[in-house]
């Protein structure tokens, strides 16, 4: 660690010329004006680390097929939920349940909507609709082809904050993202449960594709920077205004990233409120820390060790 900041000192010289900032000692009201000079219009990019996330059941009703066996999906579509939020790589899916009623948290949740599947031979519909189930019973067992019809998805991801939640991001997929014509061959002589649905036929492979889809969507919209994440500052040195932060490549942090660093302040309630101290940006990433140089001050208390780092938010006009 002594390493990386003797790194660092050398190119941050002339920053801490200008900043002035002396440890133990706050800020003066004019060191404040030369930072804010210095950062002018210039900014760094917008953080966007991983976000741990619960990840709620997947939304579907049970249905019948012809054969007279209930399909209900529930328990593997949550598998195939989980892996496409692991392989999206900014949404990672969380044990974990908050531990306090204060404790902020991101929420993401999926529903398949609409699971409509014409079986064109024997003339009639299996499946479900925002209206209800529309499975229709007939007396075969053998090979049926599902030709035509509709799967839609919706998905969203949720910031909740001392026990309320909103939903941040959303995205809406549907059938016509495959690429290819909804059409598939069934065994109704094998399709006894739903598993042998989702594994036994290409509605597997084409759920998935979905929801690969829908949290992509979800993972690039702008408004997921005011999902919660934080980091926490483990050094400081405030003779060259730099700060190293418990986290790095492993959570996606790049550098030129800008961050806030908050210190907790008595609220008078059960949970605590944040004020901002100072704008840093990461100048230097590691595995799993990062070294942080002041950009800009925000308060005449100096940054300290065990200070709360979140994601500085886009500016918007």
């Amino acid at each position: 660690m002594n390493q990386l900041i003797s790194i660092l000192c050398i190119g941050t010289l002339i920053l801490v010329a200008e900043l002035g900032i002396a440890a133990g000692k706050a800020p003066s009201k004019s060191s404040v004006d030369r930072s804010e000079a210095l950062n002018g219009s210039q900014s760094g990019l917008v953080a966007n680390p991983i976000r741990k996330v619960v990840v709620h059941s997947v939304g579907t009703k049970p249905f019948d097929l012809p054969n007279g066996s209930s399909m209900d999906l529930t328990a593997d579509l949550d598998t195939m939920f989980v892996t496409s939020l692991t392989n999206n790589s900014r949404l990672a899916p969380s044990l974990g349940s908050p531990e306090t009623s204060c404790d902020s948290h991101v929420e993401v949740r999926a529903a398949i909507t609409t699971l409509e599947l014409n079986i064109a031979e024997l003339g009639i519909k299996v499946g479900y609709s925002p209206k209800g189930s529309i499975s229709q019973s007939a007396n075969v067992g053998g090979e049926v082809k599902v030709k035509g019809g509709t799967i839609a998805m919706d998905f969203s991801v949720w910031q909740c904050d001392q026990g309320h939640c909103y939903a941040v991001a959303a995205s809406t997929v549907n059938h016509t993202v495959l690429g290819t014509e909804l059409s598939f061959g069934i065994n109704l002589g094998q399709i006894k449960i739903g598993p042998n649905l989702i594994y036994n036929t290409a509605l597997g492979g084409m759920i998935r594709k979905m929801m690969d889809k829908g949290v992509a969507g979800l993972a690039a919209s702008p408004r997921t920077s005011v999902l919660a994440w934080q980091a926490t500052v483990v050094s400081v040195s405030h003779s060259d205004g730099s700060a190293i932060i418990d986290v790095g490549a492993r959570e996606l942090i790049e550098p030129n990233q800008d961050l806030v660093v908050y210190t907790p302040v008595s609220s008078g309630g059960s949970c605590r409120v944040y004020q901002s101290v100072a704008y840093i940006r990461t100048v230097q990433v590691d595995t799993v820390s990062s070294i942080a140089q002041v950009e800009q001050v925000l308060s005449p208390r100096a940054i300290e060790v065990g200070d709360v780092v979140m994601v500085k938010p886009p500016k918007t006009r």
